[in-house]
């Protein structure tokens, strides 16, 4: 689903502390808690999830990271400290099967209990770090990550469309060489992109299906896993068909046919239905706001609840969001494998908490919440062959997450966090309800820029620059220059062009407000940029970026021939971002053509 958000956001991807233990009186901010500093204990008292179903046990020995002993009233031998559940929850560290791993995004899944990624497309410079990271049981503030690392496409196709450096395929016979380099790479699976050319919605070039055949073989030589981005029916068939392992999307264009429900099960092929990015891009009515959940929006940073406020349609796209509900229902009724997965950082997701919302969808859909549970825990550490995670066992990694309340009766539990350990580490959660980011220098006036020097020089932040589609392989351009504001003073010329050649086209001037591109700085309070523009007759675009979003906020003002002053309603666009804005854009596009846009006495109300 990747194909539907505006890829410039992509380089934007590139204070309270306490321990919430299960009642007031067990700890307060800055208490020890047992295991902060690597020392064995006890979890007693609790209801164990051990990933499968709720034990008769009730208590977790831990010691040097792993999960020493699961019982009820273990006899140590020794004087353990003690951490008393009192009745809550206990449950493996949730496993997110479907992300994308960019700047805080580790740290940001860690806050909600979701202790490892599995990534299906990101930059594999990382991978390296992660796995040894991964490896480790030292105390961490991350989840782990294992990944996809770079995709595998068509010239032209998903995946391409973001800036970075994505080796394509054209031939059947290139694959095995392909595969070797992304594991050389560190990949930990083969992700693939692949829509028929039967389907009735072609959004961006694929490979063919002798060569998703092709790869798929190769990954299996490899002893790697070979999963299928797919977005309809009979991409899902012929994925299946070629002996994919995985589908990392469900569909929603038509109903799921007995046949293909059959073969699923014949070839015990598992599917991450993503729903919680399905809601956010085609769900109109019905949609749930993460942001007013009291269990989780006081750990949302401020790009978390952007994101998740962002939705994008897809009226032409042929999917049903009810039709995509009632295929999962069906895939879970066969007794298909399904895995909890949220694709984040799309719009309308956000690392970590909608992992959480992605439960209630599967649950919605027809899974018992035990199922649900099963789905982010146990049933992905199985298909992803993590054998040291998703289970509550002797052995395993102690990633651990207490809740108040009974998760396999109320899914929504999961998000009452009593206390997360990483590698046994209790972890601190950070309330992110003030922004942490400085407010820049601003005058009284609030200007930002009156272009009476330069077309370029800025009050505060970093002098404008020239913004086009060609950082992303476009061929769009744009260029700057002061001319007569028509009062006697000087305003800034933008000369655009908007040309074929990216899917997303556009050209125009960005402002960065911090001391380096895309720094975040803190703008709470005020309410609108304010304006004076003329230009070619027509719509232009607003574009407000937010730390750590997927993509710009819009806002669309039509200019005429003549100067007016517009004030441009920045609070309101932002939202909860506003604490967090990297970059103001003024753009022309995504129509072609050539279009001029003055500007004058930019500014901050």
């Amino acid at each position: 689903m990747k194909t539907l958000v505006i890829p410039v956001v992509v380089i934007a991807a590139l204070a309270l502390f306490f321990f919430a233990l299960p009642s007031p009186e067990a700890g307060h901010e800055g208490a020890a808690m047992p295991g902060q500093d690597g020392e064995a204990y006890l979890i007693i008292n609790a209801r164990i999830f051990d990933g499968e179903k709720i034990l008769s046990a009730d208590s977790v020995r831990v010691a040097d990271g792993m999960i020493e002993a699961v019982g009820s009233n273990l006899d140590t031998g020794v004087d353990l400290p003690v951490v008393d559940a009192e009745g809550a929850t206990l449950l493996p560290g949730l496993l997110d099967t479907h992300t994308h791993v960019f700047g805080e995004a580790r740290q940001q899944a860690l806050q909600f209990g979701v202790t490892t990624l599995l990534d299906m497309f990101t930059d594999h410079r990382q991978l390296a770090d992660a796995r040894r990271e991964r490896e480790s049981v030292s105390q961490t503030e991350q989840a782990d990550l294992f990944s996809a690392g770079t995709l595998i496409t068509a010239p032209g196709g998903h995946g391409t469309e973001y800036g970075m450096d994505i080796p394509v395929l054209t031939a059947p016979e290139q694959a095995a060489s392909l595969v070797e380099k992304l594991i050389a790479q560190g990949s930990d699976y083969i992700k693939i992109v692949y829509n028929a050319r039967q389907a009735a919605y072609q959004a961006m070039p694929s490979i063919t299906r002798d060569e998703l055949q092709a790869v798929v073989s190769a990954a299996h030589r490899q002893g790697k896993l070979a999963v299928v981005h797919i977005s309809n029916q009979i991409s899902a068939r012929h994925a299946v068909e070629a002996g994919a392992d995985g589908l990392v999307h469900g569909f929603g264009d038509t109903r799921i046919t007995p046949e293909l429900l059959a073969l699923l099960r014949h070839t015990d092929t598992f599917v991450i239905p993503t729903g919680a990015v399905m809601e956010g891009f085609f769900r109109r009515q019905g949609r749930v706001d993460l942001t007013r959940d009291p269990h989780l929006e006081p750990w949302l940073d401020s790009s978390q609840k952007t994101n998740l406020q962002q939705t994008l349609g897809a009226g032409d796209r042929g999917i049903d969001f009810q039709v995509f509900r009632d295929n999962t229902a069906a895939l879970g009724e066969a007794g298909v494998d399904l895995l909890a997965g949220s694709d984040a950082p799309n719009p309308g997701t956000a690392h970590g908490a909608s992992l959480h919302r992605e439960l209630e969808l599967l649950v919605e859909a027809g899974l018992s919440p035990l199922q649900a549970l099963a789905s982010a825990t146990s049933v992905p550490a199985k298909r992803f062959g993590l054998t040291d995670r998703g289970m509550i066992k002797p052995g395993a990694r102690a990633d651990l997450l207490l809740v108040r309340g009974q998760p396999d009766t109320d899914i929504t539990a999961t998000r009452d966090i009593l206390q997360i350990w990483k590698n046994g580490y209790p972890v601190p959660r950070k309330s992110r309800a003030r922004s942490q980011y400085a407010r820049p220098d601003i005058a009284t006036d609030g200007l930002i820029a009156d272009f009476e020097q330069t077309a370029t020089k800025t009050r505060f932040g970093l002098p404008l620059e020239v913004t086009t589609d060609q950082m992303m392989g476009g061929a769009s351009v744009a260029t700057l220059k002061t001319i007569p504001s028509g009062t006697g003073n000087q305003a800034l010329g933008i000369d655009t062009e908007i040309l074929d050649g990216f899917p997303y086209p556009w050209a125009g001037v960005i402002f960065y407000p911090g001391s380096a591109p895309m720094s975040p700085v803190n703008l709470d309070g005020y309410e609108t940029l304010q304006v004076s523009a003329k230009g070619t007759p027509g719509e232009y675009r607003l574009l407000v970026f937010i730390e750590g979003a997927m993509q710009p906020l819009q806002h669309r003002f039509t200019v005429t021939e003549h100067w007016q002053e517009y004030r441009l309603p920045l609070a309101r666009i932002a939202g909860d971002g506003l604490g967090a804005i990297t970059a103001i854009a003024f753009c022309a596009g995504p129509n072609t053509g050539k279009r001029h846009l003055a500007l004058d006495n930019i500014a901050l109300q």
